[in-house]
C-alpha cells in the first residue's frame, strides 16, 4: 500500500493501536468486560460505518481473547 511519508499506512496505524494502546487499556477492557457481564450485553459504538475500518473491531478482539471472556461478539 502507497503512503505519503507523514502517514501510516491502516496495517500501520492498527498494529501500533495493537501495542500502544490496547496494552495499556486492561482497566478499560476489564471495565467493559464487567459491563458485559452484570448487564447482559454492552455496546462499542464509534463514528465509522464499516467495523473493520475501526479500532472498536480491535478492541472487541482483545475483548474476546481474554479467556475470561464467555460473551459473544456481534458486529451490527
Amino acid at each position: 500500500m502507497l503512503k505519503s511519508p507523514d502517514r501510516e499506512t491502516r496495517a500501520e496505524f492498527f498494529a501500533r493501536y495493537e501495542t500502544e494502546i490496547l496494552g495499556e487499556a486492561a482497566d478499560a477492557i476489564a471495565a467493559i468486560k464487567l459491563a458485559a457481564r452484570e448487564h447482559g450485553c454492552s455496546a462499542l459504538m464509534c463514528y465509522e460505518a464499516d467495523y473493520r475500518e475501526c479500532h472498536r473491531a480491535q478492541l472487541a478482539e482483545a475483548i474476546a481473547r481474554d479467556p475470561g471472556f464467555a460473551g459473544s461478539i456481534v458486529h451490527v
